[in-house]
């Protein structure tokens, strides 16, 4: 079937592939489509194990019906055997099925074939300037950024409950009055700027602690390293979905559990 052709769906499509037997020896033809058929080809070829005179063809008919828009592949392999000389060769064709509107493909596909872009050689070679570093083109912060380390007060109501941490939150809007019975779900008119820094300020610490927690979850005891070389190599469930998600650079800790490292 052609490559560049698009069917539609639900449209069946047979695929005529003639087999001529040029040589002065019967040849043995075995058709081998267990997996065409796994994936909706129907192959014909009456009878399966056919001989094929000398100076004759075959047909063999490919028939197949697309279920919905996307692309399919298959392979038919063609298994010959001289009558005479008992030398057997096989030959595979690769099939493929794109289903879709051909109203969208003649649109969006090329008209003109991929050239490569021509590289222009004069012949001439230009010896490579080397530039000098220039250490005042490096970027930097202009002012360094400081730690802020979680408040002790706050990590003990964190570690507290849910309960201590939601006071202190509230505390912080109503300023040690009672709140209403009903928190409002929008608390932007409760924000001023006295009590906006230091609310959310105070959910950051609270994410921060929760992070840190999570990120235990992946903590490995027992493991196993091995030598691959002078690296060590260690394996860790999930990395390949990002969980964790660890990237070049980053540390990563390993303790000795029968001495301290």
């Amino acid at each position: 079937i052609d490559e560049d052709d698009v069917a539609r769906p639900q449209t069946k499509l047979v695929q005529e592939i003639v087999i001529s037997n040029n040589s002065s020896d019967t040849i043995h033809l075995d058709v081998k489509d267990e997996i065409a058929k796994r994936r909706g080809f129907v192959v014909t070829s009456e009878p399966d194990h056919v001989a094929i005179p000398s100076r004759t063809k075959h047909i063999v008919y490919v028939e197949y019906t697309p279920r919905m828009v996307g692309i399919v592949n298959t392979i038919v392999s063609f298994n010959f055997e001289c009558q005479s000389s008992s030398s057997a060769f096989a030959i595979v064709r690769y099939i493929s099925v794109r289903s879709g509107d051909p109203d969208d493909n003649a649109i969006l596909k090329p008209t003109t074939k991929y050239q490569r872009k021509k590289i222009r050689d004069n012949g001439e070679f230009n010896r490579p300037i080397r530039m000098k570093k220039n250490n005042t083109n490096k970027k930097r912060f202009p002012f360094p950024l400081l730690f802020y380390d979680m408040p002790p007060n706050l990590r003990k109501m964190i570690m507290d409950g849910e309960g201590s941490i939601q006071t202190f939150l509230t505390n912080i809007l109503y300023k040690g009055q009672p709140p209403p019975d009903d928190l409002p779900s929008d608390l932007s008119p409760e924000f001023s700027l006295t009590n906006y820094s230091k609310y959310f300020r105070t959910l950051l610490y609270i994410e921060e602690f929760q992070m840190a927690n999570d990120i235990k979850s992946y903590d490995l005891e027992g493991a196993k390293l091995e030598r691959r070389g002078k690296f060590y190599s260690l394996l860790v469930p999930g990395l390949a979905e990002s969980r964790p998600s660890v990237l070049r650079g980053d540390i990563i800790k390993i303790i000795c559990p029968t001495r301290e490292a």
